[in-house]
Protein backbone atom coordinates (compact mmCIF):
# COMPACT_ATOMS: atom_id res chain seq x y z
CA UNK A 1 0.00 0.00 0.00
CA UNK A 2 1.49 3.58 -1.00
CA UNK A 3 2.42 5.51 2.56
CA UNK A 4 1.31 9.23 0.86
CA UNK A 5 -1.71 10.21 -0.95
CA UNK A 6 -1.18 10.30 -4.49
CA UNK A 7 0.10 13.76 -5.95
CA UNK A 8 -2.85 14.75 -8.48
CA UNK A 9 -5.48 13.09 -6.24
CA UNK A 10 -4.08 15.58 -3.60
CA UNK A 11 -4.29 18.36 -6.21
CA UNK A 12 -7.82 17.78 -6.55
CA UNK A 13 -8.51 17.95 -3.35
CA UNK A 14 -7.34 21.63 -3.31
CA UNK A 15 -7.37 24.08 -0.53
CA UNK A 16 -6.76 21.06 2.33
CA UNK A 17 -3.50 21.05 1.26
CA UNK A 18 -2.44 24.74 1.56
CA UNK A 19 1.24 24.33 3.39
CA UNK A 20 3.51 26.59 1.70
CA UNK A 21 6.56 25.37 0.04
CA UNK A 22 9.99 26.30 1.78
CA UNK A 23 11.95 29.46 0.64
CA UNK A 24 15.30 29.58 -1.57
CA UNK A 25 13.83 27.61 -4.22
CA UNK A 26 10.95 28.55 -7.49
CA UNK A 27 8.99 25.43 -6.90
CA UNK A 28 6.60 26.79 -9.58
CA UNK A 29 9.70 27.20 -12.44
CA UNK A 30 11.29 23.98 -10.93
CA UNK A 31 7.97 22.19 -11.27
CA UNK A 32 7.43 23.59 -14.88
CA UNK A 33 10.68 22.42 -16.08
CA UNK A 34 10.76 19.12 -14.85
CA UNK A 35 7.01 18.45 -16.66
CA UNK A 36 8.79 20.30 -19.86
CA UNK A 37 12.18 18.17 -19.70
CA UNK A 38 9.68 15.05 -19.47
CA UNK A 39 7.25 15.81 -22.26
CA UNK A 40 5.07 17.94 -20.99
CA UNK A 41 2.63 14.99 -19.64
CA UNK A 42 3.24 14.09 -16.22
CA UNK A 43 1.41 10.98 -15.24
CA UNK A 44 0.32 10.73 -11.27
CA UNK A 45 3.09 7.37 -11.10
CA UNK A 46 5.52 9.50 -12.51
CA UNK A 47 4.86 12.67 -9.71
CA UNK A 48 4.84 10.45 -7.24
CA UNK A 49 8.21 9.06 -8.10
CA UNK A 50 9.79 11.54 -10.08
CA UNK A 51 8.75 15.08 -7.45
CA UNK A 52 9.87 13.46 -3.95
CA UNK A 53 12.96 13.01 -5.76
CA UNK A 54 13.32 16.90 -6.52
CA UNK A 55 12.32 18.17 -2.73
CA UNK A 56 8.71 18.23 -3.76
CA UNK A 57 6.61 17.45 -0.53
CA UNK A 58 3.09 16.18 -0.69
CA UNK A 59 2.26 18.94 1.53
CA UNK A 60 2.62 22.07 -0.44
CA UNK A 61 2.99 20.84 -4.30
CA UNK A 62 -0.85 21.07 -4.74
CA UNK A 63 -1.05 24.84 -3.88
CA UNK A 64 1.98 24.99 -6.82
CA UNK A 65 0.00 23.06 -9.11
CA UNK A 66 -2.95 25.10 -8.53
CA UNK A 67 -1.49 28.10 -9.09
CA UNK A 68 -0.51 26.99 -12.45
CA UNK A 69 -3.78 25.93 -13.45
CA UNK A 70 -5.22 29.40 -12.42
CA UNK A 71 -2.48 30.83 -14.78
CA UNK A 72 -3.65 28.66 -17.66
CA UNK A 73 -0.01 26.90 -17.63
CA UNK A 74 -1.47 23.21 -16.68
CA UNK A 75 -4.42 20.98 -17.24
CA UNK A 76 -4.96 17.93 -15.03
CA UNK A 77 -6.38 15.38 -17.84
CA UNK A 78 -8.71 12.65 -15.70
CA UNK A 79 -8.35 10.07 -18.24
CA UNK A 80 -5.11 9.05 -16.55
CA UNK A 81 -4.43 11.48 -13.87
CA UNK A 82 -1.54 13.58 -15.95
CA UNK A 83 -0.63 17.02 -15.48
CA UNK A 84 -0.68 18.69 -18.90
CA UNK A 85 1.83 21.72 -19.07
CA UNK A 86 0.39 24.31 -21.82
CA UNK A 87 3.58 26.98 -21.56
CA UNK A 88 5.00 28.32 -24.44
CA UNK A 89 7.24 25.12 -24.76
CA UNK A 90 4.71 22.56 -24.81
CA UNK A 91 1.85 23.54 -27.33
Amino acid sequence: MRRAVPLLLAVLAGPAFADTPPPGTDWKVLLVETVEAHGCVMTEEEAATMLPALGFEIDWTPSIVAELMDEGLVEMRESDFALVLKTENCK
